[in-house]
């Protein structure tokens, strides 16, 4: 076996591959590493739910809108069918978001009702200044429509 005997060079440092594992480990490393802010650190005020908030919100209010076009909230009427402006709906939404601000109302109409009177009726939750409605269906109608 042959030794090669160099001569009293000493080995040089080669920076270019030492330089090529440095920009590989920075690229490596911040592709790792997340940009992204972490939840915690986002500035936001989540709702909090406290026997206080809790106090506030009242039974569910549900406005039936019968076949005939009469209104009835727990079993009481409120305006004729004929009615359009439904003054005692109004004036009785009114006092509950006097007591309860956020108060939600549910909308409950029987199939064979007009649209009309439906529109009536939000008429009378905007007029109240209620934020919260939405339409309560019976389940036999979804089940109609899911069968189509």
């Amino acid at each position: 076996m042959r030794f090669f005997k160099g001569g009293n060079e000493e080995p040089g440092f080669q920076m270019a591959p030492m330089i090529d594992c440095v920009f590989l480990l920075l690229i490596f490393f911040m592709s790792a590493s997340s940009f992204n802010a972490p939840e915690a650190q986002l500035n936001i005020d989540l709702p909090a739910v406290s026997s206080k908030t809790q106090a506030k919100i009242g039974e569910d209010v549900v406005v039936n809108v019968l076949s005939d076009g009469s209104v009835m909230v727990n079993e009481k009427l409120y305006g004729s069918p004929g009615s359009k402006d439904l003054p005692e709906l109004v004036a009785m939404l009114i006092d509950l978001t006097k007591i309860f601000e956020t108060q939600p109302v549910i909308i409950f109409a029987d199939p064979d009702v007009p649209h009309e009177r439906v529109v009536d009726v939000l008429n009378a939750c905007a007029a109240a200044k209620i934020k919260s409605v939405s339409f309560l269906v019976p389940e036999e109608t979804i089940l109609r429509i899911g069968n189509k």
